[in-house]
């Protein structure tokens, strides 16, 4: 006959053992969730170039509307390329996740600095979106590349 001392053991080391399995299934069946996360959270409505003709260490204004449809955090990769094929690479942009409007159309006005230097002549400028909504999104973003947006350098003043 098992003792009451074993008995209580047993009853512990089961309850422990199917906690820590409980514990283990709702991590993974997270993370697995979190890694099936591969959609944008934004949907670009429109864009509109506001200055199509800036000189070189000027200014170029984009206008976006976007709906968002998940409060993630955001970094804004931007770089142009100037009519001689040449990659400027910018200064990245954050924007949290904080306080959002969620499934409404959002506009804001980019505002991008063109350096000095560049080609005169047609220049593209490429962003690409980087959302991070979870964890696993630390280490593997959602990217989202949007149409480049061409507009003309004139020479600097």
């Amino acid at each position: 006959m098992i003792s009451d001392h074993r008995m209580a053991l047993n009853f512990l080391w089961r309850g422990v053992a199917s906690l820590a399995l409980c514990l283990i299934a709702f991590w993974a069946g997270l993370a697995g969730y979190w890694t099936a996360q591969r959609e944008p959270p934004i949907r670009v409505e429109s864009v509109e170039l506001l200055t199509p003709e800036v000189p070189a260490g000027g200014t170029v204004r984009v206008r976006h509307t976007t709906t968002r449809f998940d409060p993630c955090h955001l970094t804004l990769e931007r770089s142009i390329i100037d009519a001689g094929g040449v990659l400027f690479r910018l200064e990245d942009v954050s924007f949290s996740a904080g306080r959002v409007s969620v499934g409404a159309e959002e506009p804001f006005i980019e505002t991008t600095p063109v350096p000095p230097g560049m080609r005169p002549g047609t220049a593209r400028l490429r962003e690409i979106l980087v959302h991070t909504c979870n964890p696993v999104h630390r280490f593997w973003p959602v990217t989202q590349r949007m149409p480049d947006i061409q507009f003309r350098v004139t020479p600097e003043n």
